[in-house]
C-alpha cells in the first residue's frame, strides 16, 4: 500500500481528460467549473425545503460537496483532486444504497455502515491501482447496486410514488448518455459551455433534488432512522 502511494505523482496531471482542454489560469477549465454550480444552487434549495430536517441535511450538504469536489478538480486539474471529485460522487451513492438497505434488509445501521466503508475503501484502492477510468466502473457499479435496492423495494411493495425515482434516475442516465462521447472525444466542443460534462452536471444535480423529494415521501411511510 505505501509502496502505492509512493509512486502516485498527487499533483500531477489526471488520468481521465475530459473535452475541454487544461489552460494555465487559475481556473483551469472554466467552462466545466462553472456548471459545478447547479450542485450549490440544488444543495441550498434542499436545506431550505427540508427547514433543518436530517435528511435535507445529508442531501443539501453532500451535493454542495459535491459540487465543491468537482469545482476543484475543474479548477485544479490535478489527480489528487480527481480522486477528491470521485470521492464526493461515491458518498452520495452510498448515502442512497444506506437508506435504501435500511428499508429492504434487516440489519443494525452500524453493521450497515461497516460494510459500505469497507467497500467504499476498497473501491478507493481499486481506482488507485487501475488509473484510467477505473473511477467511472467503481461509481457505475455502486450506482447498479442502489438501482438493484430500489426495485427489489418497489417489487416489495415498499415505495411511495416511484415515478419520482424513475425520474431522477432517468436524468442520470440521459446525462451518463451526453457526458460519454464527451469523455470519450467523440463530440466535443472545448469552447462551447454546453458541452457533455457541464450537461451531466446540470442533469445530475437536478436529479439529486428528486432523489431527497423521493426518500422524503419514503421517510413519511416508512421509518428508518438516519442518525449516521
Amino acid at each position: 500500500i505505501l509502496r502505492l502511494f509512493l509512486s502516485m505523482n498527487l499533483l500531477g496531471r489526471p488520468t481521465v481528460e475530459f473535452c475541454e482542454k487544461a489552460g494555465s489560469g487559475i481556473i483551469k477549465r472554466p467552462f466545466y467549473a462553472l456548471s459545478n454550480l447547479a450542485y450549490l444552487f440544488a444543495g441550498l434549495i434542499i436545506l431550505r425545503q427540508g427547514k433543518g430536517s436530517k435528511l435535507s441535511r445529508l442531501f443539501g450538504y453532500l451535493s454542495i460537496l459535491i459540487g465543491f469536489f468537482s469545482f476543484t478538480y475543474d479548477a485544479s486539474y490535478t489527480y489528487l483532486s480527481q480522486l477528491i471529485d470521485l470521492l464526493g460522487m461515491f458518498f452520495f451513492v452510498n448515502l442512497l444504497i444506506y437508506l435504501s438497505a435500511q428499508r429492504y434488509f434487516s440489519i443494525s445501521n452500524k453493521k450497515l455502515i461497516f460494510i459500505q466503508s469497507i467497500f467504499l475503501v476498497s473501491g478507493m484502492f481499486f481506482v488507485l491501482f487501475f488509473k484510467s477510468f477505473a473511477g467511472e466502473f467503481v461509481f457505475g457499479t455502486f450506482v447498479i447496486f442502489a438501482i438493484g435496492l430500489e426495485l427489489l423495494l418497489r417489487k416489495a411493495g415498499k415505495t411511495i410514488n416511484f415515478s419520482l425515482w424513475l425520474k431522477s434516475v432517468s436524468l442520470f442516465l440521459f446525462g451518463f448518455i451526453v457526458w460519454l462521447p464527451d469523455a470519450l472525444g467523440i463530440v466535443c466542443d472545448p469552447n462551447n459551455y454546453l458541452n457533455g460534462r457541464s450537461v451531466f452536471h446540470l442533469l445530475t444535480s437536478v436529479a439529486i433534488y428528486l432523489l431527497y423529494k423521493y426518500y422524503s415521501l419514503q421517510k413519511g411511510e416508512i421509518k428508518y432512522n438516519i442518525n449516521i
